[in-house]
């Protein structure tokens, strides 16, 4: 374990940049069928005329659901940087889309954002070796996946660049993806901020709708709300009372915070709802993240403590421009978090056995931050992933942009983040190991093994990936 104390990485170390990029895009290829219907496509355009006999048809996706078909010529060897631009032209967005969005390819198993070189037919050609060295998917699910190319936030854009745009198209790409991350639970929100973000999230949908729901009088009431519950909160907070506290059902809260936000948001155009609702998004130290999904062991108390063996719990690890966050994937929470100026990490790959090797042992990444409460010992954070290189590898990209941008943060506001309650609340949930200041271990803790992926274990719903 001294080793692995000694080699971890920090923000403060010396290094060469690395050409790293993380991300996930959606893209489709094919050539056209005759009677196909492409409704669900807004636009259509032939890029550089071409012809039939050579051109392939590639239809890039955005947040909103919505989508664009271009005719590449020579489209199996188009480089993203390429296609960028193809659909920018196409869509007439502005030059600044270069710097907060990306082009993703995305599936259900996996997320990679793409790199200006890199050529999406090329690796949708080797999606199912990414999918086996990068996911614990079953091969059934392997085969049947699919990858799309989606145009979404670039994972390396500071927060602050989203005030910039003035595009209402830009800015309800950011919106949707933001309302789909505190949907599917990856911004860990309470509900009284999902509660609000949903009452503002009424008042856009109706200023984008007025066609469909100026005639509706039920519109922003509990019986509208009651039917769509899943499409304003999250499942968590979905939950309804049938006796007692009917006050707190979900649609009387989202019709009092949609009659609130109609009143407060009365004079705001389009645009300014959408920062509106982006407002309380970035706020969180994990907007704009990219997700992997690894395990953290939870650890066992009580007197049975020594026969009962650990758990893992599921994980999100979100990596973004300004840290690193641990959110609990079954109660939807904030764990930690550490800025990149108060952390060290390390990936740990796993030590195959030549005789009897195991392709289902996982590799794991080290977290190290500074007590707070001890200012000569650190704690040390084991998470057990797949992802956990690709991790590793994202890190040290955005380490490696901060140090040349010199967008460092004040020492003060480089704390560790704790979820709700207090940090000793936080550690109680997670299996932390101390260390003293000349490195040695401390207390009765101990650094795993990397552990056996579950037979049991469901596929992902998705993976980041970050390609070397």
């Amino acid at each position: 374990m001294a080793e692995a104390y000694a080699n971890l990485h920090s923000f403060h170390d010396s290094g060469e940049p690395t050409d790293v990029h993380h991300g996930r895009p959606q893209v489709t290829f094919r050539k056209r069928r005759e009677n196909e219907n492409a409704a669900e496509v807004g636009h259509t355009q032939d890029a550089d005329n071409a012809n039939a006999t050579d051109a392939i048809e590639i239809i890039v996706y955005f947040p909103d659901n919505t989508g664009v078909q271009v005719k590449v010529k020579d489209g199996q060897n188009i480089e993203a940087g390429e296609l960028f631009e193809v659909v920018k032209e196409v869509m007439g967005f502005p030059d600044v889309a270069r710097e907060v969005f990306s082009l993703w390819l995305v599936s259900d198993l996996l997320e990679l954002q793409l790199r200006p070189n890199h050529v999406p037919f090329k690796l949708v050609c080797y999606w199912e070796e990414l999918l086996e060295k990068y996911t614990t998917a079953p091969e059934e699910h392997i085969q049947r996946d699919e990858p799309v190319i989606l145009f979404k936030r670039n994972v390396f854009c500071p927060r602050a660049s989203d005030k910039t745009l003035n595009s209402t198209e830009l800015l309800r790409y950011l919106y949707s993806e933001a309302k789909k991350n505190i949907l599917i639970g990856r911004y860990p929100l309470g509900q009284e901020e999902c509660d609000s973000q949903a009452g503002i999230q009424a008042v856009i949908t109706k200023k984008e709708k007025k066609e469909e729901f100026s005639e509706d009088s039920t519109f922003g009431t509990a019986p509208f709300f009651k039917s769509r519950l899943n499409d304003f909160l999250p499942p968590h907070f979905c939950r309804r009372h049938w006796i007692y506290k009917t006050r707190e059902n979900p649609e009387r809260r989202l019709a009092e915070k949609y009659s609130t936000a109609s009143k407060d948001c009365r004079s705001l155009s389009l645009n300014e709802l959408y920062l509106r609702y982006l407002e309380l998004c970035h706020k969180q130290p994990y907007y704009g993240s990219a997700f992997f999904r690894g395990q953290a062991e939870h650890p066992t108390k009580g007197i049975l403590s020594k026969y009962l063996s650990t758990k893992d719990d599921p994980v999100y690890v979100a990596i973004n421009i300004d840290g690193a966050f641990i959110i609990d994937m079954d109660d939807f929470a904030l764990l930690i978090g550490f800025y990149y100026e108060n952390l060290s990490w390390r990936f740990v790959e796993v030590s195959q056995n030549a005789n009897n090797p195991n392709p289902n042992c996982l590799p794991c990444l080290f977290l190290q931050f500074p007590s707070e409460d001890r200012p000569n010992e650190t704690k040390l954070l084991q998470i057990f992933s797949r992802e956990a290189f690709l991790m590793d590898n994202l890190i040290e990209a955005c380490v490696v942009l901060k140090r040349a941008t010199g967008s460092t943060r004040n020492p003060d506001d480089c704390r560790t983040i704790n979820g709700k309650g207090s940090l000793a609340e936080t550690f109680n949930r997670l299996a932390l190991m101390t260390f003293s200041g000349d490195g040695k271990k401390m207390l009765r803790s101990t650094v795993r093994r990397p552990k056996q992926i579950p037979t049991t274990a469901e596929p992902s719903a998705s993976h980041s990936v970050q390609l070397p």
